[in-house]
């Protein structure tokens, strides 16, 4: 289980936490792109697929990755700590 935490704005993590754990999660996955995106915000949960690009031709990977989420707030009451399991 890959586990890791990020430093978002409030506003970031109440208008627009979808984008947001996508953007990161490209980041915690190393790949090219996420599809399939779909979030569950009762039981703080994500499924999604992700694709690889290789000398220029993109792969899509057959698995479908799912994990959870977690919002902290921190005590500045300016940011949100968000941390991403998969």
């Amino acid at each position: 289980m890959t586990t890791k935490s990020f430093i978002l704005k409030n506003k970031h993590a109440t208008r627009r936490l979808p984008s947001e754990i996508q953007q990161k999660l490209k980041v915690l996955m190393n790949c090219y792109t996420i599809t399939g995106f779909i979030i569950n915000r009762e039981e703080k949960t994500y499924t999604f697929y992700k694709s690889h690009k290789i000398k220029g031709i993109q792969m899509k990977d057959p698995k479908q990755y799912s994990g959870k989420y977690e919002l902290e707030a921190l005590e500045d009451n300016k940011t949100t700590k968000l941390t991403l399991s998969v």
